[in-house]
């Protein structure tokens, strides 16, 4: 389904806040699993970067890299099998 549970969402953790050339995620309870897709949208609903994650003793932790992102805010969104997480980003 498209429904995110609530607990899901409250898990992504992104810093620095604002970011500049780098932003890392991190994210912990969650169930391990490989291959997790990572993706930056733009304010237009635009995939401006994708990435893959590990999910490893429940723990997710990774950072992008927005050097080539222009300033402005985003979405990250991370596809996890129980649902997405999304976070705003914002990159000075």
């Amino acid at each position: 389904g498209l429904s995110t549970p609530a607990a899901l969402w409250a898990r992504l953790h992104l810093y620095p806040v604002p970011a500049s050339s780098t932003v890392t995620l991190e994210a912990t309870g969650l169930p391990d699993q490989s291959n997790v897709p990572v993706e930056v949208l733009s304010a237009l609903g635009q995939v401006v970067y994708q990435a893959t994650t590990t999910v490893r003793q429940g723990r997710l932790h990774t950072t992008l890299p927005l050097s080539p992102l222009a300033a402005g805010v985003y979405l990250v969104r991370v596809g996890l099998r129980e649902g997405q997480l999304v976070q705003r980003l914002v990159r000075e």
